[in-house]
């Protein structure tokens, strides 16, 4: 059940999801697209108020989404993440899966495993097709029952690909090198990204989501300490010129036009100026 503005001690959650009447996941939608900075220390007071005592809570701007365990230590509460704008629409699906209503009653919350190989269309067709509702629980009968693990899902591929650590990737500085399919955060989240700028994105995003990275570390300058600035909180250079391929993470400015090789070289710059370990992030093709 959704219980649109939730009234508490600490104020009217935008929307509190129910499970046989007990509260499970607050979610705290801003403005499309607007910043989420705020939105995470709001959600968690709403989720923890007494009233409540929501195991989990969501942030999003409608296009992104973060899904947070209470139960995990503050570092690593971060379960999933996923832009709807960014990837395919079965990836931005199968990661939706954490919201859904079995996973979070059993406590299980987790997105599904990437689909591998298949057109758009085919992969759509892989995601949960539900018939007409005859009740809020109602879900396709050719979906195992909510215990089942996600991996035994019949959406879910197995995938042996090993995981390289990003200490490790170095990317030719020419030609046109394919990009990693999925990254691996320190905390075990995962995010997909099918681009070489997706690698400085989806890291920044992590770092900033977590605490890590703020605009207090602004402006950062790339490997080259040339004039141009790799995250900043305008997006202007040093010089005055404009960043050249902007990005927009949170209150923070990416400069993206960089060859792959530049880029996993400038996310390595930015994890280590806010004290982590490239080696603890992972990405696999």
């Amino acid at each position: 059940m959704v219980v649109p503005e939730d009234g508490s001690g600490n104020g009217r959650a935008d929307y509190l999801l129910q499970v046989d009447g007990e509260p499970c996941m607050v979610i705290e939608a801003k403005r499309l697209g607007g910043s989420l900075r705020d939105a995470r220390r709001q959600a968690l007071d709403y989720a923890m108020d007494e009233s409540r005592q929501a195991r989990y809570f969501t942030v999003t701007n409608g296009k992104e989404w973060m899904v947070y365990d209470t139960h995990k230590p503050v570092a690593s509460m971060l379960v999933i993440s996923f832009d709807l704008t960014a990837g395919s629409l079965a990836e931005a699906g199968l990661k939706a899966l954490a919201l859904w209503c079995p996973g979070i009653a059993e406590g299980a919350v987790s997105a599904g495993h990437q689909i591998i190989g298949g057109s758009e269309e085919t992969q759509m067709q892989g995601i949960v097709q539900s018939p007409p509702y005859s009740s809020p629980m109602a879900v396709s009968p050719a979906v195992p029952s909510p215990a089942a693990p996600i991996s035994q899902m019949p959406f879910a591929a197995s995938d042996a690909r090993e995981w390289m650590s990003l200490s490790e990737l170095n990317p030719p500085p020419s030609g046109n090198p394919s990009a990693p399919n999925e990254i691996m955060f320190p905390d075990g989240g995962v995010a997909a990204l099918s681009k070489w700028n997706k690698v400085m994105i989806e890291i920044t995003r992590w770092l900033a989501t977590n605490g890590y990275l703020n605009d207090g570390h602004c402006p950062i300058k790339g490997s080259d300490r040339g004039t141009r600035y790799i995250v900043s909180a305008t997006p202007i250079h040093s010089n005055g010129r404009h960043f050249d391929a902007e990005g927009y993470i949170d209150g923070l400015y990416l400069e993206l036009d960089y060859s792959g090789a530049d880029l996993v070289k400038n996310a390595k710059t930015v994890i280590n100026l806010v004290g982590q370990d490239p080696s603890q992030f992972k990405v696999r093709f």
